[in-house]
């Protein structure tokens, strides 16, 4: 029998019985922008997404790169799981928000004459 690996950090959100690595799930209702990162090659982080994890981190530059690689690597992965989260929660917020303004409207819905 094969374990099932972990993902990175192990966050994860339940769809139906099973998890699936949070980054990997597009939250339901997404609005996309059209606005994307780039990168100068694949695999690495593109420079304005690295220096937003810094800032937000509170890093100053000069101890950023004084930083190992996998601490830097860490801080932005945390970034973007706490920007994916939030994401997820905005998502779970309108879907709720929509619900009961739907059942709100049911309520005061002319019902058919008697």
């Amino acid at each position: 029998m094969s374990r099932k690996r972990l993902n990175f950090l192990a966050v994860s959100k339940k769809i139906g019985k099973t998890y699936r690595p949070l980054l990997s799930v597009v939250p339901e209702g997404k609005t996309d922008a059209g606005i994307r990162f780039a990168s100068h090659a694949i695999g690495l982080v593109p420079q304005f997404e690295v220096e937003a994890a810094r800032i937000k981190a509170n890093i100053r530059l000069d101890e950023w790169y004084r930083l190992d690689r996998m601490e830097r690597a860490l801080i932005i992965a945390h970034a973007r799981l706490e920007r994916a989260i939030d994401n997820h929660s905005t998502a779970a917020q309108t879907e709720t928000a929509k619900r009961e303004a739907d059942r709100e409207a049911a309520k005061h819905k002319p019902r058919g004459r008697r």
